[in-house]
């Protein structure tokens, strides 16, 4: 069943809102633009990182 709402969606959605306050404030300090790039993957990997340490726990070192 789909959830109402994308939360990876809206994660990136705030990610965007923050690096374009970012980019106009280095426009306004520089009088330069910049590209600016947002990613639904990169987004969607920042919620995993709890995940990537339980699992990184989990593992035992092959040496003993």
């Amino acid at each position: 069943m789909r959830c109402g709402g994308s939360p990876i969606d809206i994660a990136t959605a705030y990610l965007a809102l923050g690096t374009i306050m970012t980019g106009l404030r280095h426009v306004a300090k520089t009088g330069r633009g910049m590209l600016l790039e947002v990613s639904l993957m990169e987004s969607a990997l920042g919620f995993m990182h709890a995940y990537f340490q339980g699992a990184l726990v989990g593992l035992r070192c092959p040496c003993g």
